[in-house]
């Protein structure tokens, strides 16, 4: 009887590491980890497709974000984590470049969904406004369009999948 407690016992433990090793993001060196996808800070300042081009050698696109959750995520990490890049503005992944004042995320081609425009500025300001996309960090955090050869930190996403 003691050898099937073990063995029922041994079953439980492998369960359970299973289970929790299936809601355990791996992400790779340099990222950390929220729901399903892992993100680098990065404070080094380039122009928007310098940015997009170092994240995609790093398996990872420039930041989309699709909720308040994940804005929520980068926000306290930001402010709380990486305070190198508390006075700065980040760049993240959509753009206008394709279609004037469709802004998309040019990772996934899909036209922004959740946005947190700056409520100071035009959504899509008349002829000469920036043509990427770049969330202020101060006073508030926010989306802003900026010139895209402006240097700036940035964000990149890695997508887990399972």
């Amino acid at each position: 009887m003691a050898g099937a407690t073990h063995g029922v016992l041994a079953f439980c433990v492998v369960l359970l590491w299973t289970g929790a090793q299936a809601f355990t993001v791996r992400c790779p060196n340099g990222f950390v980890g929220h729901e399903n996808s892992c993100y680098k800070f990065v404070k080094m300042t380039t122009s928007w497709m310098e940015a997009k081009v170092l994240c995609e050698t790093m398996d990872s696109h420039l930041v989309e974000i699709d909720s308040p959750i994940e804005e929520q995520f980068i926000m306290q990490r930001v402010y709380f984590i990486e305070p190198g890049l508390q006075e700065t503005s980040l760049w993240i992944g959509a753009s206008d470049l394709m279609n004037e004042n469709e802004w998309v995320w040019m990772h996934s081609k899909k036209r922004l969904g959740y946005r947190n425009w700056n409520l100071n500025r035009a959504e899509a300001m008349a002829e000469g406004h920036g043509r990427c996309l770049a969330m202020q960090t101060q006073p508030f955090f926010a989306w802003t369009e900026v010139g895209c050869d402006e240097p700036l930190s940035f964000i990149c996403e890695h997508e887990m999948s399972y």
